[in-house]
């Protein structure tokens, strides 16, 4: 499992901007392929059980500050796309329960199974911190098939479990979401949601603009393709590449731009490493390629860009 958990680490390992680090794409497909490696069909929810509740940016700080399980609720559905733009959280409230749904964009479903339990034990996991550690839920349903081996999922949730149903829910007492949380802190809740605030209006809202950050955040994974792209921005190739021709550019522009960045930057902050380190940051697999793409953009070999940058000569 730690090759494959390492291999999907280093693909997700892209910038420094918290909004851009991971993939949905990849965290999904991570957690797929780790529990079809390791036989563990039931690996989300062992795994979700004991990993840090708190390691997963601003938005993981959010639950215990706030006044009731409910407002939580709504502030993790309005700030999501923040974290992660493929999924969604919803509130449904059905006579004496409420129906705490996960749900992901069509293209995701059929490899999500692992992403949405684990994210289901994190919503009981954040209940328990903020209601009391024997609070358990009426019950929770699986958009899977039933496992063979179910103790990871009777000793953690206490309730009736049942799969194979249409969606992926916690459903708990509707008076649970509105008991006052004894950690509430308006002082921190006040904080923490002017940060998710910020992080939320720095997202582009140009199409041109979002896709050349989500091509800079995949470049060295290799992931810097249109349809992976398309993909994260839960629309078709073709209607993508529709969108960016009404801006008079396309997605191929862009990824030339965005690598011609990147190119710059690695000559001007550090220009004695090794070529092959700027193949990597473009998402080329060798030298020679690299090498090609530095003549047809600048017009000049690695070598020569180097010597530029460091007599102070500009790029251009």
């Amino acid at each position: 499992m730690s090759k494959t958990l390492a291999r999907h680490a280093r693909a997700a390992s892209l910038t420094d901007n918290a909004i851009d680090a991971v993939s949905p794409s990849l965290i999904i497909q991570a957690l797929e392929d780790s529990a079809t490696t390791t036989g563990r069909p039931d690996l989300a929810v062992a795994f979700s059980q004991w990993v840090n509740i708190r390691g997963f940016g601003p938005l993981s700080l959010l639950g215990e500050q706030c006044p009731t399980l409910r407002y939580a609720i709504e502030a993790r559905r309005r700030y999501m796309h923040v974290v992660n733009g493929a999924y969604s959280m919803d509130l449904e409230l059905i006579e004496d329960e409420a129906h705490i749904l996960h749900t992901v964009l069509p293209s995701f479903r059929e490899r999500a199974g692992q992403f949405l339990a684990g994210v289901m034990v994190f919503t009981v996991r954040l209940a328990r911190r903020a209601l009391g550690p024997g609070w358990s839920p009426l019950r929770v349903e699986f958009g899977y098939e039933r496992h063979a081996d179910l103790r990871s999922y009777d000793r953690f949730f206490h309730c009736p479990v049942s799969f194979g149903a249409e969606r992926f829910a916690v459903v708990c007492p509707r008076a649970d979401i509105d008991r006052p949380l004894p950690g509430h802190d308006p002082d921190m809740l006040a904080f923490v949601e002017g940060h998710l605030q910020k992080l939320a209006h720095e997202w582009p809202s140009s199409l041109e603009a979002q896709v050349e950050r989500l091509i800079a955040a995949n470049l060295e994974a290799g992931l810097a393709t249109l349809d992976h792209i398309a993909e994260i921005l839960a629309m078709s190739p073709r209607t993508l590449q529709r969108g960016l021709d009404a801006s008079e550019t396309s997605f191929a522009d862009i990824l030339a731009l965005v690598r011609r960045k990147v190119a710059v930057s690695f000559f001007q902050e550090a220009p004695r490493r090794p070529i092959i380190v700027l193949a990597h940051l473009l998402g080329y697999s060798d030298a020679s390629t690299v090498s090609r793409f530095l003549a047809s953009t600048f017009g000049m070999s690695g070598r020569e860009l180097r010597r530029r940058v460091m007599a102070g000569l500009p790029l251009s």
